[in-house]
């Protein structure tokens, strides 16, 4: 029957088939003459795709503004959806607001809950891209896009129901956000502190620690090549025990169920030779890149946690140079050190500080996956 699997318990009947088309009006947006400088700087939105961020409902700024006597003005609970290159990005308007014509825009018709329409298109999302999976740049045109299939409740109060549930989650994801932005903030104001010496630890008696030393990276650190820990297989899969890692943005590439070769002289920061990323790392791994470095000290002489998060202050350009920069330059870098015991409560500092973030970052994946399941189940 065409009915949801996760329903509420007053709501019977099944659900109508429909298509985007039959929601409400679609536009696709234009960009406003760019040498007509009366249309621009006013006070509506002018939204692209780079405007729209992921986890973002409710969109409030853009990078530009136009004047409103621009043609097309978007009302107040429009749903955006980008259909070029970037598909599937979403948003509803709070503000007066235009589009470039990346977006599609669907004005609900009276009939039809706007947060409900949302949230039926990121249910139907990932169907929507698939179908644009094989080519160069995906384009669904505005006539493609009101033809996907969407069905809906006969009853607007279960549109409402819905929509209200969901923005709920919705609501937590946000808190939960805003909550991790202000830790990290935190993070940061007391790292400039800390590492700026304005912000000093003392000893367990109360005493002042002796006064921090330049020291030189190459003499802090020693390396190790990570040829020994390579993965020879990248036959990933999710339930093998041993990530694979990179020093980049990506960090874990997939898991292995490779047996030999696994580093476990942790702690470890893995350094990136040519693009000086690098990550701290306390748990057994096997590397993808033989550019990467296992970067250790002597615990009896430094706190690594301490040396890592130093790093991250560094002002380093790697340029345009393709070259291995630990060898040729990093380790050149010189950074001031205190004493042990002080680097050592530093350490422990910053890592509680991370352990909150991390904390407060399982929350937001949690309910992100929780919030997929909703829509799976709550929707035909």
């Amino acid at each position: 029957m065409n009915v949801p699997k996760l329903r509420f318990g007053e709501f019977e009947g099944e659900w109508l088939p429909s298509v985007i088309g039959d929601l409400g009006r679609i536009i696709t947006g234009k960009t406003p003459s760019t040498s007509d400088e009366s249309l621009w700087d006013g006070d509506v939105l002018f939204i692209t795709p780079t405007d729209i961020k992921d986890e973002i409902k409710y969109q409030t700024q853009a990078q530009r503004t136009v004047h409103n006597s621009v043609k097309n003005i978007l009302p107040v609970g429009s749903i955006l959806y980008t259909c070029i290159a970037s598909i599937g990005k979403m948003c509803m308007t709070v503000k007066p607001s235009i589009t470039n014509q990346q977006i599609n825009t669907i004005i609900p018709n009276s009939n039809f809950n706007g947060e409900f329409v949302y949230y039926s298109l990121q249910q139907k999302s990932d169907f929507i891209k698939s179908t644009q999976a094989n080519t160069t740049l995906p384009i669904i045109n505005k006539t493609e896009f009101s033809k996907f299939q969407i069905a809906h409740p006969r009853h607007l109060s279960e549109q409402q129901k819905i929509a209200d549930f969901l923005s709920a989650v919705d609501d937590k994801i946000t808190a939960l956000t805003a909550q991790k932005t202000a830790l990290t903030q935190y993070k940061q104001g007391m790292m400039q502190r800390i590492f700026s010496q304005t912000l000093r630890f003392k000893d367990d008696n109360g005493a002042d620690y002796p006064e921090w030393e330049e020291m030189r990276l190459g003499d802090l650190l020693y390396y190790e090549q990570p040829t020994k820990y390579l993965v020879s297989s990248t036959d990933y899969q999710d339930d093998y025990p041993t990530p694979v890692l990179t020093a980049g943005k990506t960090f874990i590439l997939g898991y292995t169920d490779e047996q030999d070769g696994i580093f476990t002289n942790l702690p470890v920061i893995i350094f990136d030779d040519f693009t000086t990323a690098n990550k701290f790392v306390n748990f057994p791994f096997k590397a993808k890149s033989s550019a990467m470095k296992m970067l250790k000290n002597d615990p009896k002489k430094s706190d690594l946690r301490f040396i890592y998060e130093t790093m991250q202050l560094l002002d380093f350009a790697t340029g345009d140079e393709h070259k291995r920069y630990w060898i040729s330059e990093y380790q050149e870098q010189f950074i001031f050190v205190p004493c042990l015991e002080e680097q050592t409560k530093i350490a422990q500092f910053l890592t509680e500080l991370d352990d909150k973030i991390n904390a407060v970052d399982t929350q937001i994946q949690s309910a992100q996956q929780w919030k997929q399941g909703l829509l799976q189940q709550m929707f035909v």
